[in-house]
């Protein structure tokens, strides 16, 4: 179990009345499952195949997670709040208004561990991403960039002098994942998200 330092098996079976039931090994499961913000992969991941299955009579499969607002938290099932998990949780909020899937939270926490991906890198990719040119556009100016960066970071327009601040920056060089850098890891954000 991942939550008493011993190994416990789950099982999710159909009892003989046609209910689906989640058999824990230990007591601990219950324990991180009660626990207020918790979360852990192992019980996300036999939580959600529970609910796939009592689901799969019906044909109705789990829903996403819903899209986080501006300036909310941003941390899902899967991630933690602080050193690398609230840097990508940061990320993702910034560039999409969401918490990162599954698949992409555990690429970029082993990208950025094992040295392959900086932060400025990743943060240069995600402006770039389909997803990001697919929600935004491919031909945003700095003016509109500095807009969007501002609008789902600070949950606000920008103000003249950042706005000028900003695309004096970008003028100089900087580029569009290194503003959203200083954007997401700003203590204002982390207040935001709940992240460290």
């Amino acid at each position: 179990s991942p939550f008493g330092g011993g190994s416990a098996q789950t099982h999710i079976y159909r009892a003989p009345s046609g209910a689906w039931v989640w058999s824990a090994g230990t007591l601990h499961w219950s324990w991180g499952l009660g626990r207020s913000g918790f979360e852990h992969p192992a019980v996300v991941t036999s939580s959600r195949n529970l609910l796939n299955r009592m689901l799969a009579d019906a044909r109705t499969p789990v829903p996403p997670p819903p899209p986080a607002a501006c300036g909310s938290p941003v941390t899902g099932e899967w991630v933690g709040r602080g050193g690398i998990d609230g840097w990508i949780a940061r990320l993702y909020g910034a560039y999409f208004l969401r918490t990162p899937d599954p698949g992409g939270y555990r690429f970029w926490k082993s990208q950025i561990e094992a040295g392959q991906w900086t932060n400025t890198r990743a943060s240069e990719f995600f402006s770039q991403s389909p997803e990001f040119v697919a929600r935004y556009g491919a031909n945003l100016t700095n003016t509109q960039f500095v807009r969007l960066v501002y609008g789902n970071v600070m949950c606000r327009e920008p103000d003249a002098p950042g706005q000028a601040f900003w695309l004096a920056q970008m003028a100089g060089g900087m580029s569009r994942g290194t503003v959203v850098l200083y954007f997401s890891d700003s203590p204002e954000y982390r207040r935001f998200t709940g992240t460290f």
